[in-house]
């Protein structure tokens, strides 16, 4: 009996130790990339709206290089994996870009698609694993890479950090981060709020996409039901703000603005499930599923 008391305490503890997990995406995220190699230059990169592809959701990767929005984020937490998908019109590629299960001495084949890195970097392995507090006080798992011997694409280390990804492009998961070549993160903010912050190159950190907390909090508008028919019975909160369906592959199929109070959208040509999106003018949004007969 003693000994199985024993086995309960040890397992208790070592649960008690189990890190959660953090994840990428949040309601909004603002990469700030930058690089000195001719005078320093700070891009930026977002992720803030939402569409709907093959029945997921996905975040569209917007900025500096990434402005057709045919570049979609999504993130399993529950496999702590993060995919990007390059729409095209003949067919979708999605690549897997991260994978925060590993455990040290695992190896991963890197992605690093439509960036200034070779689009499949080699196999990596994972050397080390830290954690270490950022700008928003906590502390998050840093993972160390570097090649595998038979990797012959690849040359220099990668680095990830636990809730925001590559420490160079979002979607350079085996980028190095060089602020000399390619670039490295300098500010991350998520949902308005630093979260990542390197001074080395830079003044300061400051948010280009501004959005105010309360946007996130606030109701912008109420649906009689989600699942309608002929028509959509839509009341906004907000003075004036545009209206935007899309299909489940992330198709533009109807767009308008409303006004406060109710408005009735026709929507007779269309049936299935799409995602509803109402953008006010100062750039707070909320999203709805809706299914249509």
């Amino acid at each position: 009996m003693r000994g199985l008391f024993l086995l309960i305490i040890l397992v208790t503890s070592f649960n008690s130790f189990a890190q959660q997990y953090e994840p990428l995406l949040a309601e909004s995220n603002e990469w700030h990339l930058t690089a000195c190699y001719n005078g320093c230059v700070t891009d930026v990169y977002i992720a803030h709206d939402d569409t709907i592809v093959d029945g997921l959701s996905y975040k569209i990767l917007s900025g500096y290089h990434y402005l057709s929005r045919t570049f979609l984020l999504r993130e399993d937490i529950q496999e702590k994996k993060v995919y990007l998908m390059k729409v095209n019109p003949s067919k979708n590629d999605e690549y897997l870009l991260y994978d925060f299960s590993l455990n040290v001495g695992d190896s991963i084949e890197m992605n690093n698609p439509i960036s200034p890195f070779p689009d499949n970097g080699g196999w990596f392995s994972l050397d080390s694993i830290e954690s270490k507090i950022i700008a928003d006080g906590n502390s998050y798992r840093h993972f160390y890479f570097s090649p595998t011997v038979s990797n012959t694409i690849s040359s220099l280390p990668a680095i990830w950090v636990e809730s925001m990804g590559s420490l160079s492009l979002i979607n350079a998961a085996g980028g190095n981060p060089d602020i000399n070549g390619a670039g490295h993160v300098s500010c991350l903010f998520k949902n308005g709020e630093i979260h990542y912050r390197n001074l080395d190159s830079i003044n300061d950190c400051a948010l280009q996409y501004e959005l105010s907390i309360l946007d996130f909090e606030s109701e912008l508008f109420s649906l009689a039901s989600t699942l309608v028919e002929q028509e959509i019975r839509i009341e906004l909160t907000l003075s004036q703000a545009l209206l935007s369906i899309y299909d489940i592959g992330g198709k533009l199929v109807k767009q308008q603005r409303i006004s406060d109070g109710l408005n009735v959208i026709s929507i007779e040509s269309i049936a299935g499930i799409y995602l509803l999106e109402v953008k006010g003018e100062k750039g707070n949004r909320q999203t709805a599923k809706i299914l249509v007969q």
